[in-house]
């Protein structure tokens, strides 16, 4: 796994902790959580926003792999029919570079 995979995998798991915080939030359940554990609200909910803009500015082909391998963790086959395997490594390769230069600004 390269540098920019994980970033980019470390960045999308905050993200989704801060989606599903905020979900416990809604729900009422934050509570049942010691401060300790859950981190400031503020700093998870400016992520969250940071990686929806950044995911917005993203050029359409790069949306899309961003979309499917990070956000919606779609099937691991979604690009089956689609790209070939080497098509499919440069495109994946290229979004998250794309992703993280965005992302870094």
């Amino acid at each position: 796994m390269t540098k920019e995979e994980i970033k980019i995998r470390e960045i999308f798991y905050r993200f989704r902790k801060s989606l599903h915080i905020q979900k416990l939030n809604e729900e009422g359940y934050l509570h049942l959580f010691e401060n300790d554990e859950i981190e400031d609200l503020t700093a998870l909910k400016k992520h969250q926003l940071r990686v929806e803009m950044t995911n917005k500015i993203l050029k359409p082909i790069s949306k899309l792999f961003i979309t499917n391998c990070f956000i919606k963790r779609s099937d691991d086959a979604w690009w089956f029919g689609i790209y070939s395997r080497s098509t499919y490594y440069r495109l994946k390769k290229e979004a998250i570079k794309e992703f993280l230069y965005y992302f870094n600004l």
